[in-house]
């Protein structure tokens, strides 16, 4: 994989580049993808942005978690 994080639509499956950028921000941004697929990338990093601002280490590290 050469970007940060792919969705697969059909198989509703989300694939995170370990070795590129924030994995957090990447798992948040797929998983918008996924849940607005009609969304632009606008919308999607602006909300992406609004939710990490939120998040508590202890969300993050489940976060993770589901990609371990």
């Amino acid at each position: 994989m050469q970007g940060y994080g792919e969705t697969d639509y059909q198989k509703k499956r989300i694939r995170v580049n370990p070795e590129k950028g924030d994995v957090i921000d990447t798992i948040l941004h797929e998983k918008l993808h996924k849940k607005y697929p009609n969304k632009s990338e606008k919308w999607i990093r602006k909300k992406t942005n609004k939710m990490q601002y939120k998040m508590s280490v202890k969300k993050m590290m489940k976060t993770l978690r589901q990609f371990v």
